[in-house]
């Protein structure tokens, strides 16, 4: 370090790096793939059908022929909605469009796509269909940072979209939290039953019950019967007076 010229630098510390940040790691996200050729609209419909719904931020296409191409394509899902009368419509959703180009990466980020079933419309117009060799869904690994100590073993419960976003202290240490951690081993997820919620039934009084409703009938029949014979003699001493 030639500092002759200059004043010399204060250094306050040296060291190495033992490890290196990977920022974005990809996850596949498994799924089956169906293609199908339209040709009265000289078009390329390719099915993508998941488990169940996934988040897919990031799609790669590879294509093995021809060399050179340039296609508009387009991703959309099929929905349903209701109508006035019980009538149930279906329709388009149409989410992303891009071009499939041989001069740029086949490499597409989706700001948002959570869904179980999305179709890839391709335009072919008067061209040969793109002949694809391979299709992948890429999955933005995520992480959740917490203070867990050593040796100890901790259950995660997740899967309750009812439930709201926590609000910990943790989130006002962001930028003190180091970014290389280590990372816990995660054991096999297993489904937690739904427990059934048994609900007792609530002792009615005595005014509630059937016997309290069939003895106010009777007394009210036999309130209706003698009003009803007071009334028949009283007309019978009327005609009488008056005969």
């Amino acid at each position: 370090m030639d500092d002759w010229r200059a004043e010399p630098l204060k250094i306050n510390s040296a060291g190495y790096f033992r490890n290196s940040v990977i920022a974005g790691k990809l996850n596949d996200v498994v799924f089956t793939k169906s293609i199908s050729e339209d040709k009265i609209g000289k078009k390329t419909i390719i099915q993508l059908l998941f488990s169940n719904n996934q988040e897919v931020n990031r799609l790669d296409f590879k294509v093995k022929n021809p060399r050179l191409y340039m296609r508009h394509a387009a991703i959309y899902v099929n929905r349903e909605r209701k109508l006035k009368h019980d009538k149930v419509e279906k329709y388009r959703e149409l989410l992303y469009e891009f071009n499939l180009s041989s001069d740029y990466p086949l490499l597409f980020d989706m700001p948002y796509l959570n869904e179980k079933e999305v179709f890839i419309e391709i335009e072919n117009k008067d061209n040969p269909p793109l002949e694809l060799e391979s299709i992948s869904c890429k999955q933005l690994a995520s992480y959740l940072v917490c203070d867990l100590n050593a040796d100890n073993k901790y259950h995660l419960r997740f899967g309750n979209n009812a439930l709201k976003i926590p609000e910990y202290d943790l989130a006002n240490f962001v930028s003190s939290i180091p970014q290389l951690l280590p990372e816990a081993a995660i054991g096999a997820i297993k489904e937690i039953p739904k427990s059934k919620v048994t609900v007792e039934e609530k002792q009615k009084s005595f005014f509630e019950t059937k016997q309290f409703l069939w003895i106010c009938l009777g007394l009210g029949s036999i309130i209706i019967f003698f009003f009803s014979k007071s009334l028949l003699k009283d007309m019978a001493n009327r005609n009488e007076e008056n005969s």
